[in-house]
């Protein structure tokens, strides 16, 4: 029974780990890669520096490629035939994408991606708050890590 109570929050923690260290690991090869190239080790012409929060967003998805119809040839199109408009950039692809066209990753600020937080922090801290609720001990939750 203790297990029941326990798996849960463990698998949570190893994920949220593991999407820290993901995270921290595209944020050191980003800013070497969009500072490579300018002698004093900045971010070059870019403004804001890449940020742990970068980081998160990309791996959430955040970063797209939207191409005009000329240029739309090079990615494929869907299983339905339709060509695509755009593709979300995963962490790997952001990589590639920066070395061989970093002028092309939007220079965003930390405050617009924080902003597009949904929630309160009030909400946020009522959701991390709630205890599990008390269940048979047949009860056996299923969770399936990314």
């Amino acid at each position: 029974m203790a297990e029941g109570l326990t798996l849960p929050t463990v698998q949570v923690a190893f994920a949220a780990y593991r999407q820290y260290k993901d995270a921290s690991s595209l944020r050191h090869d980003m800013r070497n890669i969009l500072s490579s190239g300018d002698p004093e080790g900045g971010v070059g012409t870019r403004k804001h520096e890449w940020s742990l929060t970068h980081s998160y967003f990309a791996g959430m998805g955040g970063f797209e490629i939207v191409v005009d119809n000329e240029r739309n040839s090079v990615f494929p199109t869907r299983s339905n035939g339709i060509e695509r408009e755009g593709l979300r950039l995963t962490p790997e692809g952001l990589r590639m994408f920066a070395q061989h066209h970093a002028n092309l990753i939007p220079d965003i600020p930390l405050q617009q991606i924080q902003d597009k937080s949904k929630g309160s922090l009030f909400a946020k801290v009522l959701v991390c708050s709630q205890g599990e609720p008390r269940k048979s001990s047949s009860f056996r939750p299923v969770f399936t890590l990314y």
